[in-house]
């Protein structure tokens, strides 16, 4: 059997959002291969062109015009938040405070909700980022106070054509490489990358550097903001709360590779059940609930461990933002264990206003006791 690979987690979501659209009678992908060899290369080379024109724009300039941008691109006019000032002044006060205590300078992590792609709301998943950007201006601002060209802020983001399925070819291949020059781009589908584009147009986009690229960023004191479910709640119970459920199984000798049983239960939780798309709703309908516990103790799991294990599970899905806790296990081992402290804001939408939602800064200067539970609060408090 060929081994697994990340692309072929997004793959099995990519055949899952296919059956739902089919199943709702929508226009299925418009993506195309020969796409990426003839048409997404010319427009790759414009969105550098004009992501090296924003570079070198001093500061000053550049980051209202990134307001501006955020504003266009969700075609909305900004609203006002009036809790925005303030936490611009508690975030940036309690870095200047962290300095004074360790005599380093925090590393700031953004983390967003995703709203609704489509509806009346889509405009507010570019107005998180907009709000999240001005916090992690002024952060930079307290650190390099009247710099012109300081370590702007960086917006993790995907550039792969699932991501990008709803804007044309010629669209997708300027934002890819625009976003890959000025933020973090990450192609989730590499393989599906021209020649050009993988070793120089897109280089190094894929799932290779992309946590290495994300970590150096935070290490180098250069704010950088993600969406925490990693996508909408569809796509973050398969992704993320399915992948990671099966990663923290305690199974001493797996029958199958870890990988290959992610994608099992993310298979069997893309499949309708009695009307319910489990991915759709986070409930599990009974069938479902039979079918994992039967592919636990065939991965190696007891009885009781199996039912722990989809309790425990069941309590997870339910959320339209997973717990993450491989990326906070992450965060603590890689910076905070290092000396280097974290800085955590949390930004969520709302259908009403003042529309964005921003929490108090949260400070981690050693790493928890308990990393789960720490992961769990934070996204219980902040997100939930």
């Amino acid at each position: 059997m060929t081994k697994a690979t990340p692309e072929d987690l997004l793959n099995t979501v990519i055949a899952a959002d296919a059956l739902r659209r089919r199943a709702l009678g929508q226009t299925p992908a418009r993506y195309r291969p020969s796409q990426r060899v003839w048409i997404e290369p010319f427009f790759n080379v414009l969105g550098h062109l004009w992501a090296f024109v924003m570079a070198c724009m001093p500061s000053p300039v550049r980051r209202p015009f990134v307001q501006w941008v955020n504003c266009k691109m969700g075609g909305y006019f900004p609203i006002a938040n009036p809790d925005l000032p303030q936490r611009k002044e508690e975030t940036v006060r309690l870095a200047q405070e962290i300095k004074q205590k360790t005599g380093q300078w925090p590393a700031l992590l953004v983390l967003t909700s995703h709203p609704n792609t489509e509806g009346p709301h889509q405009w507010l998943r570019f107005e998180l980022l907009r709000q999240g950007l001005q916090i992690a201006d002024a952060v930079v601002e307290a650190q390099q106070p009247g710099a012109w060209y300081p370590g702007h802020p960086r917006c993790l983001l995907a550039i792969d054509p699932y991501a990008l399925d709803t804007v044309s070819p010629p669209i997708g291949g300027f934002y890819s490489a625009w976003m890959h020059r000025i933020y973090v781009a990450w192609d989730r589908q590499p393989s599906t990358q021209s020649w050009f584009q993988k070793h120089f147009l897109l280089r190094h986009s894929g799932y290779s550097k992309i946590a290495w690229k994300f970590l150096k960023l935070l290490k180098a004191d250069i704010p950088v903001l993600m969406v925490l479910a990693g996508g909408l709640p569809f796509n973050a119970r398969l992704l993320y709360a399915a992948r990671e459920f099966v990663h923290r199984l305690p199974v001493k000798r797996w029958t199958l590779a870890k990988r290959q049983a992610q994608i099992e239960l993310m298979e069997i939780l893309m499949q309708p059940e009695g009307g319910v798309w489990p991915a759709v709703t986070g409930m599990l309908p009974a069938g479902k609930v039979n079918a994992i516990r039967n592919a636990l103790n065939r991965w190696g799991l007891s009885v009781q461990e199996s039912e722990l294990a989809l309790k425990e599970f069941q309590e997870e899905f339910k959320f339209p933002v997973p717990y993450r806790e491989r990326l906070f296990r992450v965060l603590m081992n890689r910076l905070v264990s290092h000396g280097k402290p974290l800085l955590l804001v949390a930004i969520s939408h709302s259908e009403t206003p003042p529309r964005v939602q921003i929490s108090l800064p949260v400070a981690v200067t050693s790493v928890p006791e308990d990393i789960p539970a720490f992961a769990r609060q934070l996204v219980t408090t902040k997100f939930l």
